[in-house]
């Protein structure tokens, strides 16, 4: 039944912009004197530089009259593309900033106004809803307030991202009007809201679409007769559908890209890095501290503040109503038996040392029993939309509070952990979840669920004393926002530091003075401070540079920074061969600046004449890697996908002084030319389009029959059209540097194991048979993909140690790290070479013979079970290889393919080798990785049967071993 207009409340939308003026002072006031210097000096953390780079760098984009970044590129992780999407868009927040920008305001001046503007524009919205909901006006003030400087928003102050949350109460005041007045209107209004905070902070918005069922259940169930009507509901609910996907998919395609590929792939563990616990909730922040038990806090404070808690019981207390039969109590007696149990349970966790990980598995239970018996709570009928609204929070809240535990439900104060079942469950079911590690995020939900209450109980507790005198509830209610504001105020004075001035640098002035374009590699490299404030300052939007700090670091970006990092292990050598790499040229641009925490370090002396000074101040030094002095068996040059394709000819001279040499030219693993050089030979050559990669750079890699040393010079791209053909390639012998060949060297186990999406297992072997003692087991696993790949899926390879049924080890490894993904991109059905570095661990015991296996797994570490040529499922592929070990003082009973004997201390690998594939349909689940810390109760249960496999009896060796 429609909601009569009378009964619908009204939003006095003429104060909003004075509430965001309050808000944005209540801002400023808190976090005085930061924002006294908002044109010169930033919060101390690496974040604020950053997410100022991106805000200048989007803004710039629209002010050059692009809607995105053209090709999704930076100017940055040079030479990879794509790389505007490894972090949130702030798209709106660039419409905002750009003016700013143009009028002349500096880009850190721009990213303050920006972040209080928009962080307080969150506040005046989410007063916005508290008044559809039917809260009178004190609440509803107070309650944007709470919203806008509670712990987890005060907390975050030097995070951008998690200051851009508006989107979600304009998407709750959308629905909950929707609800009172269904139409079109207020379908299309959350649809662009739901656009608003993609295109800000896409955490938030797909967080926003797990909890959808949550606030959507109790609306409906309010009245079921509008699934009944294609006017009032599904015609707005359609267009809405269509006009967030009209509107998203321009800007959030690329995100599906990256993640399907594996480029913003997150891990597991990457994830538990990330999470909360049940007494997270409890850890305060501000000024008045209580109690302080230990838990994990990861980046923000979830403290819900004693001040926020009384108010909301008050609202609990007010708003209290019983079912009306016995009936429809079971639901709700039954919900807080479950939250009651998981409460207890929580409890007892943190507080009995000798609890360990079952009770923490009972209480993942309890938590996820709970959120399930939310849903018939929600399917009561007979609220009104402010009430079901309400109710929908509440059940989003307790669901984001279990998500933000992460994969595990962890107790520090005991060393206990479990698996989290319902984050289990939907990171199974949701692909897209493992595109995001920082899951304490979902803590989102209850904060504004708290607010909403608070804000309820502050206008319960007026009514409730509105027969006492004015200046009595003045006090309280000065004393309440007292308490409040000391819980929200940080303890430690946020400290900033200046953005130290480019502008007077005559070595940066004759950077930009240069005709050609160049690569920066600003060194000190890897420092999270120092690297944030270069990309605001050096590179700006207009300088390439190869490294940044952001969200990912690809792979050869990776190598660049490891090269440079730490000066006394690093070799020049290495580093000057990476850095030669990129086209255009890469100089090395020296910050001789003191900096704070950091020492200073001369690197014209480090890399001697493996490089030139170009240009020198007191507080810049240029310099340019010289050439290679010796010719080289193998070249490779790097090459952004837009400089490819508006840059269709490749120019080299290529030369071989000592003797002939046969070079091939191949372009991400597919050959495109071959010469016969002696004397220099100047060479014009069209890129074929075609074999150009998406998110990889392009590797044009020159290489010779027989390891003949030969030179490149001059190397370039440039316009204008394709030469004519050149000389025919004929079909490639056996060109072992491509890793892309159509069959399987010699010495490989051959495999024939299929799995989804068309990959497959062709074989393995060993990469070397000589082993020392100590050292990792060197496989190569051979993987064909399909002809229509064009991208490297993101799974992982787990190869591992196997005996009696039972898979005793394993080592994930991500595919594209193993893997030669420049050869990838154009492999069209060839046989790709995955290196892994099997690592020995020490349960494997002296005198056992162990299969090797692999598992293929996705990212969430989940086996893909695939399917051998039989069709018969295989959970585990035998690689062919059985390792034994021994002692060096028991026989050798196994031929052995490894030459070198062990040392009178060490043990020593020996290889069989074999054939064929083991198929395991159970298997008994270990836990051993050496990367994780075992519980103390694990650890004892460890200790025990590491005993009891001392004793010669084989069946509890067998037993030990697979509870190590």
């Amino acid at each position: 039944m429609e909601t009569p207009q009378s009964t619908v409340p009204r939003i006095p939308w003429r104060l909003a912009p004075l509430l965001t003026a309050l808000y944005a002072g209540a801002i400023a006031l808190l976090t005085w004197p930061w924002l006294a210097t908002a044109s010169t000096r930033v919060l101390d953390h690496w974040d604020p530089p950053f997410h100022a780079w991106k805000l200048m760098f989007a803004a710039r984009t629209l002010l050059s009259g692009h809607i995105l970044p053209p090709g999704g590129n930076t100017n940055l992780y040079y030479p990879n593309t794509g790389a505007f999407f490894y972090e949130a868009l702030h798209w709106p927040q660039a419409v905002f900033a750009a003016p700013l920008l143009a009028a002349g305001a500096s880009p850190v001046l721009t990213y303050h106004i920006t972040l209080v503007f928009f962080w307080a524009l969150s506040g005046a919205l989410f007063w916005a809803w508290l008044r559809a909901l039917g809260a009178r006006p004190l609440g509803a003030v107070l309650g944007g307030l709470f919203f806008t400087v509670l712990p987890y928003r005060m907390s975050y102050a030097v995070e951008f991202n998690m200051q851009l949350v508006f989107g979600l109460p304009l998407f709750l005041l959308a629905m909950t009007r929707f609800f009172q007045r269904p139409g079109y209107r207020y379908a299309l209004l959350a649809a662009v809201a739901w656009w608003l905070q993609a295109t800000s902070e896409l955490y938030q918005a797909v967080f926003l679409l797990f909890a959808l069922p949550f606030l959507v259940l109790p609306l409906l169930a309010r009245d079921p007769s509008l699934l009944r009507s294609g006017r009032r509901f599904w015609g707005p609910a359609a267009a809405a559908a269509a006009l967030c996907a009209a509107l998203s998919l321009p800007f959030l395609l690329p995100y599906a890209g990256t993640l399907g590929d594996g480029t913003l792939t997150r891990s597991l563990e990457e994830m538990r890095q990330h999470t909360l616990e049940p007494f997270s909730f409890l850890r305060p922040w501000g000024h008045l501290r209580l109690f302080n038990p230990k838990a994990l806090g990861d980046e923000m404070n979830a403290y819900p503040t004693l001040a926020l808690s009384l108010a909301a019981l008050c609202a609990l207390v007010a708003h209290r109503r019983p079912a009306a039969s016995a009936r429809q109590r079971i639901p709700a007696r039954l919900l807080g038996a479950a939250c009651a149990l998981f409460a207890a349970l929580s409890a007892l966790s943190h507080w009995l040392p000798c609890a360990g990980d079952r009770l923490v598995a009972a209480l993942s239970w309890s938590a996820f029993a709970a959120v399930l018996l939310t849903i018939p709570v929600l399917l009561r009928r007979n609220r009104d939309v402010a009430r079901a609204a309400a109710v929908g929070l509440g059940a989003a809240a307790l669901f984001g509070v279990v998500m933000s535990f992460g994969p595990d439900i962890r107790i520090s104060a005991t060393d206990a952990e479990a698996k989290n079942v319902l984050f289990d469950v939907l990171h199974a079911l949701v692909p897209g979840l493992a595109g995001f590690r920082v899951v304490s995020r979902f803590v989102v939900f209850p904060v504004m669920a708290l607010c909403a209450a608070a804000a309820f109980g502050v206008d319960a507790a007026a009514d409730a004393l509105r027969a006492r005198p004015s200046a009595l509830r003045a006090g309280m209610l000065a004393l309440f926002l007292a308490v409040f504001l000391a819980e929200c105020v940080s303890p430690k004075r946020l400290r900033t530091r200046p953005i130290r001035d480019t502008s007077r640098s005559a070595v940066l002035a004759a950077l930009d003075a240069q005709t050609g374009p160049c690569v920066l590699a600003v060194v000190p490299m890897g420092l999270r401070d120092l690297d944030s404030e270069h990309m605001l300052t050096i590179e700006r939007n207009d300088r390439l540079g190869i490294w940044a700090w952001g969200g990912t670091f690809p792979a050869w970006t990776r190598k660049v920074q490891a090269s440079l990092e730490n000066l006394k292990r690093a070799s020049p050598e290495c580093a000057a061969h990476l850095l030669r790499e990129p086209w255009p040229e890469t100089l090395v641009l020296e910050d001789r600046r003191p900096f704070p925490g950091i020492k200073p370090e001369d690197y014209a002396a480090w890399f001697g004449p493996l490089a030139e000074t170009v240009a020198e101040d007191p507080n810049f030094r240029i310099l340019k890697i010289s050439p290679a002095t010796e010719d080289e068996v193998e070249i490779v040059k790097l090459v952004r996908r837009d400089f490819a394709l508006a840059l269709p000819v490749a120019r080299f001279t290529l030369s071989a002084r000592n003797a002939p040499a046969r070079v091939w030219l191949d372009l991400n693993g597919t050959p495109v030319g071959v010469w016969e050089v002696s004397d220099a030979v100047d060479v014009a050559l069209g890129i074929p389009p075609e074999l150009l990669t998406d998110h990889l750079p392009e590797r044009f890699r020159f290489h010779a029959e027989g390891d003949r040393p030969f030179r490149l010079e001059a190397f370039r791209l440039e316009e204008g059209p394709a030469p004519s053909a050149g000389p025919a390639i004929p079909n490639p012998p056996d060109l072992p540097w491509l890793s892309t060949s159509r069959e399987l060297p010699d010495g490989a186990s051959p495999l024939d194991i299929r799995y989804p999406g068309g990959m497959v297992l062709c074989g393995a072997m060993l990469r070397s048979d000589a082993l020392s003692p100590a050292s990792s087991v060197p496989l190569r696993l051979f993987l064909r993909f399909p002809e229509s790949a064009r991208a490297l899926p993101g799974l992982v390879l787990s190869p591992g140690f196997a005996q009696r049924g039972s898979v005793l080890f394993q080592h994930p490894t991500p595919l594209r790290s193993a893997a030669d993904v420049a050869a990838f991109g154009a492999a069209h059905g060839r046989i790709v070479a995955a290196d892994v570095n099997l690592p020995l661990p020490s349960l494997l015991r002296p005198g056992e013979t162990y299969d090797l296996t692999l598992d293929v797994k996705t990212p969430a570490d989940r086996r893909i079970t695939g399917r051998d040529a039989d069709g018969r499922k295989v959970r585990h592929a035998q690689l062919g290889i059985r390792w034994v070990r021994w002692s060096h003082a028991e026989p050798r009973r196994t031929r052995s393919l490894c030459p070198h004997v062990a040392s009178a201390t060490e043990s020593l690998g020996v290889w069989e080798a074999g054939e064929g594939v083991w198929v395991e349909r159970r298997t008994p689940g270990l836990r051993n990785s050496p990367e994780r810390k075992q519980p103390r109760s694990r650890r004892a249960l460890a200790s025990v049967c590491r005993a009891i496999a001392s004793l010669p009896a084989r069946p509890l060796l067998s037993f030990a071993a697979w509870n190590a």
